[in-house]
C-alpha cells in the first residue's frame, strides 16, 4: 500500500464518529477516489457498502418529510439511469473523454461529502446526498450488466443454460473483514446479467 492510500485511510479514521469515507476505508482498506470510476462493480460495492450502514435504502420508499423520490431534478430519472449506464459501460470498454455526465454529477457531489458522519446520512439531513447516492447505487447496478458473462441469444441468456445453478457462481473474499458474494443474475432481456453485490457479516 503506498503512501498515498495510507495517507488518505488515515483521514478517514481521524474522525471520531464514523464518517463515509471511514466507513469504506475500513471495509475495503482504501480510500473513495476517482479510480472507483473505471469499474463499475467497485462503484457498486462502495454504494452498497454505505446504503446499508447508513439504512438509506428505505429512502426509496420512504423519503424524509418535504423531498421526494425520484428527484424532480430528473423527471425522468430510470431513463436517465438506465442511458447513463451504457455510455458508462461503453466507456469502460475504451476510456477516452469524460464519464458520462450524470455519473461526474453525482460523484462530485459524493465526493465532496465523502466526509460526512454516517449518521447524518441515516437521518436524511443532506437529501442531495441521498439523491447522489442512490442514484450513483442505480447506475453502477445497471452497468454491471453483462461483465464477464458470453451471450449469445436473442433473448439474451447465456450460453450455459446451468450458469445460474452452478455453486462456482459464487465468489467470496474470506480475507475481507464480511465476504463478498458476486453472483451473476438474470435481468432486463436486453441487459440480462449482471453481478449482484451480497454483503454478510
Amino acid at each position: 500500500m503506498n503512501a498515498t492510500v495510507v495517507d488518505e485511510l488515515s483521514k478517514c479514521y481521524q474522525s471520531q464518529e464514523p464518517t463515509l469515507a471511514s466507513t469504506w476505508g475500513a471495509v475495503a482498506g482504501r480510500p473513495i477516489t476517482d479510480e472507483l470510476l473505471e469499474w463499475p462493480p467497485d462503484l457498486f460495492a462502495l454504494t452498497d457498502v454505505i446504503l446499508a450502514r447508513s439504512e438509506a435504502y428505505r429512502f426509496l420508499l420512504s423519503p424524509p418529510a418535504g423531498v421526494e423520490w425520484p428527484s424532480g431534478r430528473l423527471p425522468r430519472w430510470s431513463d436517465a439511469v438506465e442511458d447513463t449506464a451504457r455510455q458508462w459501460s461503453a466507456w469502460v470498454d475504451d476510456p477516452r473523454g469524460a464519464v458520462p455526465s450524470l455519473l461526474a454529477e453525482e460523484w462530485t457531489v459524493f465526493r465532496e461529502r465523502a466526509g460526512m458522519p454516517l449518521e447524518h446520512l441515516k437521518g436524511g439531513r443532506d437529501w442531495r446526498m441521498c439523491e447522489a447516492l442512490l442514484t450513483l447505487h442505480a447506475i453502477a447496478d445497471e452497468a454491471c450488466a453483462g461483465l464477464g458473462i458470453a451471450l449469445d441469444r436473442s433473448d439474451g441468456l447465456p450460453r450455459d443454460p446451468d450458469l445460474f445453478s452452478s455453486a462456482n457462481n459464487w465468489i467470496t473474499v474470506p480475507q475481507l473483514p464480511f465476504m463478498f458474494a458476486l453472483l451473476t443474475k438474470c435481468g432486463h432481456p436486453s441487459w440480462s446479467i449482471r453481478p449482484s453485490l451480497t454483503i454478510t457479516y
